[in-house]
């Protein structure tokens, strides 16, 4: 925030005739997290109709 604060035009200069959007950080780490999620989800389902594997935690 600082940086947007001391040059607010370079950050506009940064991304030419497209959006530019200021997010608080504890709303972008929760929208990161989300997209995480949903990228392990995409991957749950993908494997899901794979033969599951016996394994014991021993051995790993």
């Amino acid at each position: 925030m600082s940086e947007v604060k001391k040059n607010p035009s370079a950050v506009l200069k940064c991304s030419p005739g497209e959006p530019v959007t200021l997010v608080p950080a504890d709303v972008f780490e929760c929208a990161m997290e989300r997209l995480d999620d949903r990228e392990l989800l995409e991957i749950i389902r993908s494997r899901r109709h794979e033969k599951p594997i016996s394994v014991n935690l021993d051995d790993l």
